[in-house]
Parts: C-alpha cells; sequence; structure tokens
C-alpha cells in the first residue's frame, strides 16, 4: 500500500433467514419477466450523473452467473431498469437488515 491511499472499510454480516417457497418463486419469476440474464452491463438508456447512487446486481442461480451495475435505477434507466430497481427494494425490504444492524448496537444503514 502506498501511503495516503485510502482503504474502505466495511463489515461483512451474514443472515440466514428461511422463507416460503413461494417468496423465491416470485422473486426468480421477477427476475425472468424483466430478462436479466440477458441485460448489458450498464444501462445506457442513463448514465452516471454528479448526484445519486449506483447499485450492483450480482446473482447465482442454477450454475448461471450474471453481474449488472445501475446508476439510481429506480428513476434512471430503461423499464426493465426501473423493474430491477423494485425487485431490489422487495430484497432489501425482506433482508431486515435495518433491525439485525439495530440489535448488533450500530447504527442503521440510512437504506
Amino acid at each position: 500500500m502506498v501511503k495516503g491511499d485510502i482503504i474502505p472499510e466495511f463489515s461483512v454480516v451474514l443472515m440466514k433467514f428461511q422463507y416460503r417457497d413461494t417468496l423465491y418463486t416470485n422473486l426468480v419469476n421477477s427476475i425472468e419477466q424483466i430478462n436479466f440474464w440477458n441485460m448489458p452491463l450498464h444501462d445506457t438508456a442513463c448514465g452516471p450523473g454528479t448526484d445519486g447512487e449506483t447499485w450492483t446486481f450480482e446473482l447465482i442461480e442454477g450454475g448461471r452467473y450474471h453481474l449488472l451495475g445501475r446508476w439510481a435505477p429506480e428513476v434512471c434507466g430503461d423499464s426493465n431498469t426501473r423493474r430491477l430497481a423494485q425487485v431490489g427494494l422487495r430484497i432489501r425490504e425482506l433482508s431486515r437488515l435495518d433491525k439485525v444492524l439495530t440489535a448488533l448496537g450500530e447504527q442503521k444503514s440510512g437504506l
């Protein structure tokens, strides 16, 4: 490491929840409906701006792997990108991240 390099601090929390099969099936169906597995890495309909956030979507399922990056997907991009953002928001809601952080005595994520 060179003096002055910035190494971001991060935490990894492994959470394991049991959900009904219908939840998994609904999420998989949502991913399939927007043709996730064939979406390009970046959405050319909307590029990075000067404010906002970049979301990374990474999925592994049935031996398939796909990675996407989207800038402010809930408001920027084509219809599939915005639908993908809705799936991401649903997964965040289901993950209960802020409840876990609170239980650990940590600050809420702000997500």
